[in-house]
């Protein structure tokens, strides 16, 4: 009979080895600050002010993509970063690597979009708004329950800031930072080589790919190497395979990511919080 102790076991071991620290990091990072109060939320915040300080808190370069909204959005936060950092990493990108690169490179246009223009403090929302971005471009035209109506995947994040801007247009701002920063890496990498007739703007370093998969050219970082918790792929090569179908964080069924059957994009974001921009209450 399996226990609830196997069962997590079981997930943590499918789920690719960067959504599993991020994901798991961020719950821990915000249940510890924002619920049991150990960590002093301020200390984790990100403003420019920190960074001209001596010595400068140069752990704000990071600590805010760690913590998600309060309340129930800790848990549908951390879901949402990873029922779609497991698709992408898993299916979508050629190895751990480029997955974490793309982490990276999302995270310096958010901080750069937040110090100039917005004055957002807290990114792990605006982060899984990036990753329900390039999941639905990867999977545009499937079926996605939205509350009462079916969309698009690649509506989604577009939907979610909708509903923030009911409750906060500030705090909606904020969240299209995702979209910038997760479309700016589509164009890099993606749009411009396909239909720019240029070349891969943002390669992933080679170092990055050998610190997770063996280097290019091995079998587990080529498309289509196994890996322990998935079959990579690029998807935008000629025959590719179809993408697998993916286990639910709260169903034991297999099922399509995002489909009218299974997990309904809704329940991520119906109790979110609202949001703080630098000055407001």
């Amino acid at each position: 009979m399996t226990t609830p102790a196997d069962a997590i076991t079981d997930l943590l071991n499918k789920t690719p080895p960067v959504t599993r620290f991020y994901a798991g990091v961020a719950f821990i990072t915000s249940l510890t600050s924002l619920v049991f109060q150990i960590i002093n939320p301020y200390l984790l915040i990100w403003h420019k002010s920190f960074m001209m300080r001596m010595p400068p808190q140069l752990w704000r370069l990071f600590t805010p993509f760690f913590l998600t909204g309060a309340g129930f959005a800790i848990l549908f936060d951390t879901y949402m970063i990873w029922q779609y950092g497991s698709e992408l990493e898993s299916l979508h990108f050629a190895s751990s690597g480029d997955f974490l690169y793309y982490l990276l490179f999302n995270g310096v246009i958010i901080i750069l979009l937040n110090t100039f223009l917005l004055g957002g403090m807290v990114f792990g929302p605006v982060m899984a708004v990036a990753l329900s971005y390039s999941w639905g471009q990867r999977n545009r035209g499937k079926p996605l329950k939205f509350f009462f109506v079916q969309i698009k995947a690649q509506w989604l994040p577009f939907c979610i800031i909708a509903i923030a801007a009911l409750q906060a247009p500030s705090s909606s701002l904020v969240l299209m930072t995702g979209i910038i920063s997760a479309h700016a890496y589509e164009f890099l990498t993606v749009l411009w080589p396909k239909f720019g007739g240029g070349t891969n703007l943002l390669p992933t370093p080679n170092w990055l790919k050998w610190s997770f998969e063996g280097g290019p050219g091995t079998r587990s970082a080529s498309a289509g190497g196994q890996r322990n918790y998935g079959t990579a792929f690029d998807s935008r090569a000629q025959n590719a395979p179809a993408p697998r179908q993916s286990q639910g964080m709260f169903t034991g069924g297999a099922r399509t990511t995002g489909s009218n059957t299974g997990y309904s994009a809704t329940a991520a974001w119906r109790n979110r919080g609202t949001g703080h921009r630098l000055g407001s209450e």
